[in-house]
């Protein structure tokens, strides 16, 4: 049986037709994160004999030598070259025995 009379009547709701709960859903949608594909950027980290992961906000870039260095997400090639290079450059020192 369904009560028309009731029908957006803050008092009453005799037929179910208020909504219940929330009446909108808000939904939040990130952008999906994954270690760089560009051929720029994969190009500087084999280079550079790097290995990339993620990390918490930033990338995880780790040297022939465990050394890491984390790098923002959005950075700048320039910065990837910087980071990568220093690592090299670490590796190219380091007293292997």
């Amino acid at each position: 049986m369904r009560f028309s009379g009731s029908r957006g009547h803050p008092s009453f709701n005799l037929d179910g037709g208020l909504p219940r709960g929330r009446t909108e859903m808000v939904r939040a949608a990130k952008d999906p994160v994954q270690p760089p594909t560009d051929p720029a950027y994969v190009a500087i980290i084999t280079r550079c004999l790097c290995r990339v992961k993620m990390g918490a906000d930033c990338y995880v870039v780790t040297g022939v030598t465990n050394d890491e260095r984390t790098i923002r997400y959005g950075a700048s090639l320039g910065d990837w070259e910087r980071t990568c290079g220093e690592l090299l450059e670490l590796a190219i020192k380091a007293d292997f025995v």
